[in-house]
């Protein structure tokens, strides 16, 4: 971890980033790069003439948009810049399911310009979230009213970013979505950089077809950009679809439209089990017309980027 200050349009940004290594191409290889906790807009990054990444004082890299795979997304709330400079040090990412339950969070202080460390208690998973709890004691009580955490760390491997807080608790998204939403980015980046380059900073929704698509398939629009309902009906409840740049997610708690972060997002994917994790339905699985679109959805061929 290190503080770092990038420079946008002229313009400077401090905050805790976390240099990272995600693991791609099944684990063949590695991007490496910097990972902040902040969504930056997707036109500013590809419209900037040059991007500076520091290190405190010292500059960590250089570079245009157009030499280098940029990757923002406000819904994971994340921006991550590749960085090529291999003798940096990087950190790896946390893949196991294990969590301890005492935990050590990883914080940045803006009116010290300084990295802090916290503790906490690891509470529960919470769809793609981990909500956990944060231990106040006279060690660190000054930092209470400054403070901003970044991450949760297990092992020197980086377990979370932090997102939001949530009533008493606080809310991070776990690395593992986030890192594969990198991927696929990455991926699509390397296949074609110029129409990769050319979509970012649009605006991804679902076109006619699509949506006439997804109406066969019993799914109807609501007030919220690409939030469906799979309405109700005899003995069946309920649930909420998400079409995000980089996945489908499932939910049985209603979004609400100013902030659809309130409900426990379940990511569709292959490798993942049709259960509800956390919260009042954890361990339940949707009726049987439900797990039908779920896994129609892990098939669609939409695209995402």
């Amino acid at each position: 971890m290190c503080t770092i200050t990038y420079k946008l349009l002229e313009k400077n940004y401090t905050d805790l980033g976390f240099l990272i290594r995600i693991p791609i191409f099944n684990k063949t290889s590695y991007i490496t790069g910097f990972l902040t906790k902040y969504y930056i807009n997707e036109y500013t990054l590809f419209n900037t003439k040059g991007i500076n990444i520091y290190n405190n004082s010292s500059l960590l890299d250089y570079f245009t948009s157009e030499d280098r795979f940029i990757f923002s997304d406000e819904f994971l709330n994340v921006a991550f810049i590749e960085i090529k400079n291999l003798n940096l040090n990087f950190i790896d990412i946390y893949e196991k399911n294990d969590i301890s339950e005492n935990i050590t969070l990883i914080n940045y202080s803006p009116e010290i310009n300084a990295n802090n460390i916290s503790y906490g208690k690891f509470e529960e998973k919470w769809g793609i979230y981990i909500i956990y709890s944060e231990f106040t004691d006279i060690f660190y009580m000054n930092y209470q009213s400054t403070h901003c955490n970044s991450g949760l760390l297990i092992n020197n491997k980086l377990l979370v970013i932090f997102k939001r807080n949530i009533y008493k608790n606080k809310i991070a998204t776990n690395i593992e979505i986030i890192s594969k939403a990198i991927e696929l980015n990455y991926i699509s980046y390397k296949n074609d950089a110029s129409k990769y380059i050319e979509q970012k900073g649009k605006q991804n929704m679902l076109n006619e077809n699509q949506i006439n698509e997804l109406k066969n398939k019993g799914l109807e629009l609501t007030d919220i950009n690409n939030v469906l309902i799979s309405p109700p009906s005899f003995i069946t409840t309920p649930i909420w679809f998400l079409r995000t740049k980089h996945a489908w997610y499932w939910t049985p708690i209603k979004p609400e439209k100013n902030d659809v972060n309130q409900s426990n997002w379940m990511i569709i994917s292959p490798k993942n089990s049709v259960k509800v994790v956390g919260g009042g339905y954890n361990g339940i699985e949707p009726a049987p017309k439900n797990i039908d679109i779920i896994r129609w959805l892990e098939n669609t061929k939409f695209n995402y980027l």
